[in-house]
């Protein structure tokens, strides 16, 4: 009776879809910032020129907005309420 009322409550809060996205949107974002990481050593290292470090940095930057932009689809109202801070109440003041 037990694993029944955990999977029914499982089911309707959609548990797993998040867990999913989560999942996605971490290993995208763990991949930009080891690019990231590399790119850096390259600077370090004098490996790169001005124009291709902008080139790849402008990269790097687009696909991180992409990630940002559609990662949340699945668990748009958790991205919502961390996006937007609470209106304060206007007739408090």
């Amino acid at each position: 009776m037990v694993a029944l009322v955990w999977f029914s409550i499982y089911g309707t809060l959609g548990l797993e879809s998040r867990l999913f996205a989560h999942r996605l949107f971490a290993n995208r974002l763990w991949l930009v910032a080891e690019r990231y990481r590399a790119l850096l050593s390259e600077v370090n290292d004098n490996l790169i020129d001005g124009p291709a470090l902008v080139q790849r940095r402008d990269e790097l930057i687009a696909e991180l907005d992409a990630i940002y932009q559609f990662t949340f689809g699945v668990d748009h109202a958790a991205h919502e309420s961390l996006r937007l801070p609470p209106v304060p109440d206007e007739r408090a003041a």
